[in-house]
């Protein structure tokens, strides 16, 4: 019921915009994410040995050999394991990058004076033993599904082992 005609002109323009609308349209599912792309680690783990040369630093030298190592191994997993790919994105998308940057950065200002080419080259030179412990860490991390499904399997096989009576004591 309206009191006025004003009032009802006014409801049935709102009815009748509300039906000129498009009807919504279902959210499109988003795009899958591209695969992780294994060259740029494998390039990254090549320019840390380049980096390697460049370095003055012995203790950032030897920072950057284990980052090397460690991310070899890492990349080597990977290709052998593409289940863990999506564990290691943000490893491939941010952390390289980020550390190339700062490995650039850090020989750009290696030759300079004063004290702020001092500091950065400090604050990088700490970052490192910092970036080799995560790197370390993304390492175990992927190696801990298996060491669990691992583990679920011989406890499988040692129950089965008992309850076909083969295990004897001492076995196991």
């Amino acid at each position: 019921m309206y009191l006025t005609a004003e009032d009802y002109r006014a409801a049935q323009e709102a009815l009748a915009a509300e039906h000129a609308r498009p009807a919504p349209q279902p959210e499109q599912e988003a795009a899958p994410e591209t695969p992780l792309n294994l060259e740029t680690a494998r390039r990254f783990a090549k320019v840390l040995e380049q980096e390697q040369q460049l370095m003055q630093d012995v203790q950032g030298r030897e920072e950057l050999e284990t980052m090397q190592k460690t991310t070899t191994a890492i990349c080597e997993w990977l290709e052998a394991h593409p289940e863990s790919l999506p564990k290691a994105r943000r490893f491939a998308e941010y952390y390289i990058p980020t550390t190339l940057k700062l490995l650039h950065t850090y020989n750009d200002v290696q030759g300079q004076q004063g004290e702020n080419a001092e500091t950065i080259r400090r604050d990088i030179a700490g970052i490192l033993h910092t970036l080799n412990q995560a790197y370390s860490n993304l390492y175990d991390n992927l190696l801990s599904d298996v060491a669990m499904d691992v583990s679920s399997e011989i406890a499988a096989l040692q129950g089965m082992l008992a309850n076909d009576g083969l295990t004897g004591e001492g076995l196991l």
